[in-house]
């Protein structure tokens, strides 16, 4: 009967720490604006370099295409292509505290978006960032980017 009792313990510890898991990953990705997509704005880059730009079409140029911008509160980066990706292409957001210092190697986000991919999220990390860069190395059509608001840690609750 111990044996059987240690079973049924071990299998209610296991789903209780997925459930608390799960919680833990919805609160955090609501906190970082996923379910305020109409609260998003669209990308109005301060500097955008080495990019060719031919009908829509984005192609870096080199190693330092970039999309330099700058905003507070970010919470996650929705990109949406009008054709689907013909390569595999990583995306890397760089972040900043100041706006008039260096990116840092150490202060990055590095993701992949594989073949066919018409779109894709990008989580920013909690912080007080001020400025951006985003590099999509690869060919690219862009429908839109949309930054989403981080939402204040108050308003997240259980309802939401």
């Amino acid at each position: 009967m111990g044996s059987y009792t240690r079973k049924w313990a071990a299998i209610a510890t296991g789903i209780f720490l997925a459930l608390a898991f799960q919680l833990a990953l919805s609160w955090y990705r609501v906190n970082r604006g996923y379910g305020n997509e109409p609260a998003g704005y669209a990308l109005d880059p301060g500097t955008v370099q080495d990019y060719d730009i031919t009908d829509r079409q984005w192609t870096p140029l080199g190693d330092t295409a970039m999309i330099l911008f700058q905003t507070g509160n970010l919470g996650h980066i929705h990109i949406s292509l009008k054709e689907p990706l013909k390569e595999d292409t990583a995306v890397v957001l760089y972040f900043q505290e100041n706006p008039d210092s260096q990116f840092d190697r150490f202060r990055r986000i590095c993701r992949y978006m594989m073949r066919g991919t018409r779109e894709a999220d990008l989580t920013v990390l909690p912080g007080p960032w001020q400025s951006f860069r985003l590099e999509i190395r690869g060919d690219f059509s862009p429908e839109k980017i949309t930054l989403i608001p981080a939402a204040d840690p108050s308003s997240v609750s259980a309802a939401t």
